[in-house]
């Protein structure tokens, strides 16, 4: 299974890394603070917001990792 993320409004990098659309991640180490390779980069699971995609192809927020509010300022 693909996991997909996009930049959360809470993370620093929001203003200059959010995307249109939820891009393909991939976890990395877990004991490094950033864990998941994506869009380039390397992200903390805080900085992001986790969506999965439809057999149609419309990406849906994958309620297990989704962040309504800061973890931390």
């Amino acid at each position: 299974m693909k996991s997909y993320a996009n930049i959360n409004k809470f993370s620093k990098y929001f203003a200059s890394q959010d995307q249109q659309e939820p891009f393909e991640v991939s976890l990395m180490d877990i004991s490094d603070e950033f864990c998941w390779r994506g869009n380039g980069n390397q992200y903390r699971t805080s900085d992001l917001d986790f969506y999965t995609k439809n057999i149609e192809g419309t990406f849906l927020p994958h309620g297990l990792l989704a962040s309504d509010f800061p973890l931390w300022n």
